[in-house]
């Protein structure tokens, strides 16, 4: 029995370290990926090359995500009561659904674009200047998403209920995704 309960214990504690390095990495990833196609479209395209470079830290944010699924779900099994009404861990959760629909989003419409969008266009009715404008709220949105799960991570004891920390959640993505379309026009109009 207490061979079995040490073993319990030990897969929680690769299960912690492996979801903190999941986590990490793919935050990482995501940060670096936003950065650089900021850095990448400052000629007003992105080319062979580049979207090469996006797309490695694309798959790599995609291993990330499934690993953070695993290790969570193991996370949850080790104790379900506590992690079901824990209203951070609940919060996590759907964040990473949402980051995994915006990279659904961004794999199947935006990316098949890339190299093909006008970073100088600015009028609304072109089809690509609709999919730029739409990849700058993905970025806005997975930015604030991979900063919002780091920091309810980092606080030990929220006091907050599910509601509540979507609710900020939602303000916060909602006032970066506003700003990014400010930044797409801005950046267009150079």
């Amino acid at each position: 029995m207490e061979l079995i309960l040490h073993e319990k214990g030990m897969i929680w504690i690769i299960a912690i370290i492996l979801h903190l390095l999941f986590v990490m990495v793919g935050m990482g990833s995501a940060i670096i990926s936003d950065i650089l196609f900021s850095f990448f479209s400052k000629d007003k395209k992105i080319d062979t090359k580049e979207d090469s470079v996006l797309v490695v830290l694309s798959n790599t944010i995609w291993v990330s995500l499934i690993g953070m699924l695993v290790t969570g779900f193991l996370l949850f099994l080790h104790n379900p009561e506590r992690y079901g009404s824990s209203p951070d861990f609940l919060s996590k959760m759907s964040m990473v659904i949402i980051l995994i629909l915006n990279g659904i989003i961004f794999a199947l419409y935006i990316h098949p674009n890339l190299r093909n969008i006008s970073f100088t266009d600015t009028n609304n009715t072109h089809r690509l200047v609709r999919v730029r404008r739409i990849s700058f709220a993905c970025g806005a949105l997975s930015i604030t998403t991979w900063l919002s799960i780091f920091t309810l991570a980092l606080i030990d004891k929220i006091t907050l209920t599910y509601t509540e920390i979507m609710a900020t959640y939602g303000v916060v993505v909602i006032s970066a995704m506003l700003l990014s379309q400010v930044i797409d026009r801005l950046q267009a109009k150079r």
